[in-house]
């Protein structure tokens, strides 16, 4: 009964919380507000998911997101699965957040399938986008961000940063698996065991993923690319594709 009236009082202070962010849009004061609503938040994640275990990254899920992000604080990340969302009271259809190094994601096997492990690689931009600027500093601008744009939108730089990292992966299952039929024999039309296996090995046997992307090609393509990364640095190549190439418009194929 104690943890429900902890758990009832933090989710209305959450709603006074948002009102004040509304408030603040009109005061221009939207820092304070997202400190707030980040706070208020956290401490409601935590209290709603109180009994879910928190997973740290597996070994060889640090080693296969080492492409997107070289070095995170990777000891420090804990993923709690199958969460309770404050965000949902609001927009229904998120399916992470993240505070500080603690990911909370609604979907299960997150390390291991397909479309988990890239709401994963999302909320992880998030990490790093903390790790850039410390955690208080992330909540400031996330409370700006949120006013500018009129409430949660993929406007909003920080997740526009986000959801286009993910858009940028150079992969496509099916793609992958119909242009190297030796990989579809070995994972048999299922996309999560694709998408392992381009991490695990097919980006540095230079297998082409993806219609507009393989590393050789863009290396070789972008000589000034191929001057930072190296001749035959193909992670350091879908890296820089995901994070400005892309953007970029560069040539890919």
């Amino acid at each position: 009964m104690e943890n429900k009236k902890l758990l009832s009082d933090l989710l209305g202070k959450m709603d006074n919380a948002m009102d004040d962010l509304v408030s603040s849009a009109i005061k221009g004061f939207g820092s304070a507000a997202g400190l707030s609503v980040y706070a208020v938040s956290k401490k409601a994640a935590e209290l709603m998911n109180k009994s879910k275990d928190k997973k740290k990254l597996t070994d060889i899920t640090k080693k296969r997101f080492e492409v997107f992000f070289g070095k995170l604080n990777w000891n420090s990340i804990y993923v709690i699965e199958q969460a309770e969302l404050p965000a949902n009271l609001f927009k229904t259809n998120i399916a992470g957040m993240t505070f500080g190094h603690e990911i909370y994601t609604s979907y299960k096997n997150s390390q291991t399938t397909y479309f988990p492990i890239l709401n994963l690689i999302h909320e992880l931009v998030h990490v790093k986008q903390v790790e850039t600027i410390g955690e208080t500093e992330f909540a400031k601008k996330y409370g700006q961000q949120f006013v500018a744009c009129g409430g949660y939108s993929e406007k909003m730089p920080f997740e526009a940063e986000a959801y286009g990292f993910v858009r940028n992966i150079p992969f496509e299952p099916f793609f992958y698996m119909g242009n190297n039929p030796d990989i579809n024999e070995i994972v048999r039309g299922k996309k999560d065991e694709a998408f392992l296996h381009w991490l695990d090995l097919g980006i540095d046997q230079d297998r082409q993923a993806s219609r507009n992307f393989k590393p050789s090609v863009y290396l070789a393509k972008n000589p000034d690319i191929e001057a930072i990364c190296g001749k035959t640095n193909y992670k350091a190549a879908v890296r820089h594709w995901i994070e400005k190439g892309a953007k970029e418009l560069r040539k890919g194929i």
